[in-house]
């Protein structure tokens, strides 16, 4: 087998989460829930894959200017004293990052961006009441927030503690599906007598 066969770099479901809508709806606060590694990952890939002329791809950008004005000094060969970035060099071996090698935590490579179409059906679902709650836990105040995934930046800021970490999304036809999963979720995974004591659960003012 090649080297380049065995090269694969394994992204989380946080960064497929947030690539995928890249060009749909805001995903500043999430990004800034990967760690520093996945996250040049995730920029130098957009970079690659999305216009940089669709608005919603730019308001995405633009809180990582700095980052991405670092990835754009590696492509015009200029040298970096970034460990992250280096490492990210080395790591895909070549003299650029490689985003060829990025695999789902399944193993496959991740889709192609959406397209305008998929773009327009995706904000048509939203605007018809699909919802898609994006559960993130809060430790410091012990609690599960559920936020719809279509929140801008300043709603995620009213409503996420600044440790709040994204576990999942949970998706439904309309709202009162998506609170029924989310309340099974919590059944399933949040349902022992222990959980019960510390666990405070936040989905007011979703609608």
């Amino acid at each position: 087998m090649s080297d380049e066969k065995e090269k694969i770099i394994v992204v989380s479901d946080l960064y497929k989460e947030i690539y995928t809508n890249f060009n749909v709806s805001p995903q500043v606060e999430s990004m800034k829930n990967l760690d520093r590694r996945e996250l040049y990952l995730l920029l130098t890939f957009a970079l690659d894959k999305h216009s940089d002329e669709d608005p919603v791809v730019v308001h995405n950008f633009q809180p990582f200017k700095d980052e991405v004005m670092e990835i754009y000094d590696i492509q015009d060969d200029k040298e970096t004293t970034n460990e992250v970035l280096l490492a990210l060099i080395e790591e895909t071996g070549d003299k650029y990052i490689e985003t060829d090698y990025i695999r789902n935590t399944s193993g496959e490579k991740l889709r192609e961006p959406l397209s305008k179409t998929e773009v327009r059906d995706a904000k048509i679902d939203i605007t018809m009441g699909k919802y898609k709650l994006e559960v993130y836990r809060s430790n410091k105040t012990e609690s599960l927030i559920a936020v719809p995934s279509t929140s801008t930046e300043a709603e995620r800021k009213d409503k996420l503690q600044a440790d709040a970490i994204f576990i999942k999304t949970i998706e439904g036809e309309d709202f009162d599906d998506c609170i029924a999963k989310f309340d099974e979720y919590i059944d399933t995974e949040w349902g022992d007598d222990d959980d019960d004591e510390i666990l405070n659960v936040d989905i007011t003012n979703l609608k």
